[in-house]
């Protein structure tokens, strides 16, 4: 969907109005840059913060008269894919904190990171450990605990520590 708006003027354009009668503060849907991660977890939020208008924008005839329009229906989520963003959001919130937290110092040191790496930790375990949440939050919690993990036994290896 954030392809989409941002190629057509039409669509950015619907997106803008949309946002300005629901007084967000924001027109336009964040683009994930593969080179950066934390992207994924902004996207994510302004989807959430966009939430009732994305619905708006995507159900709007101009946009699913015909076969090769951009046909924008096929992006609107149910409840459940919503609350799954939720989770995922969640999930990754508190890295992206950390990441700014530590981006912001002009060198991070070994001292500075370590507290970071095990209040993520924590986090993670939470996240992997609740039988509530989908499978599929579950197994990122856990994805992302064993990256936490091979990067804490990098610090063994710092003469600094």
């Amino acid at each position: 969907l954030s392809r989409k708006t941002w190629n057509s003027p039409a669509i950015r354009g619907a997106l803008g109005t949309l946002s300005k009668e629901h007084n967000l503060n924001s027109e336009v849907l964040i683009r994930a840059v593969r080179t950066r991660w934390n992207t994924v977890t902004e996207v994510i939020q302004r989807a959430l913060d966009m939430k009732e208008v994305l619905g708006d924008l995507c159900d709007m005839h101009q946009f699913n008269k015909d076969k090769r329009g951009p046909r924008l229906r096929r992006f609107i989520l149910n409840e459940d894919e919503w609350a799954l963003l939720d989770d995922l959001f969640r999930l990754l919130d508190p890295f992206l904190f950390a990441t700014k937290q530590i981006s912001t110092s002009k060198h991070a040191v070994v001292q500075e990171v370590i507290p970071f790496i095990d209040i993520l930790t924590t986090h993670f375990d939470s996240f992997r450990n609740d039988e509530d949440l989908a499978p599929s939050v579950r197994a990122a919690a856990e994805r992302g605990r064993a990256i936490l993990d091979k990067y804490y036994q990098r610090t063994d290896e710092s003469i600094v520590y």
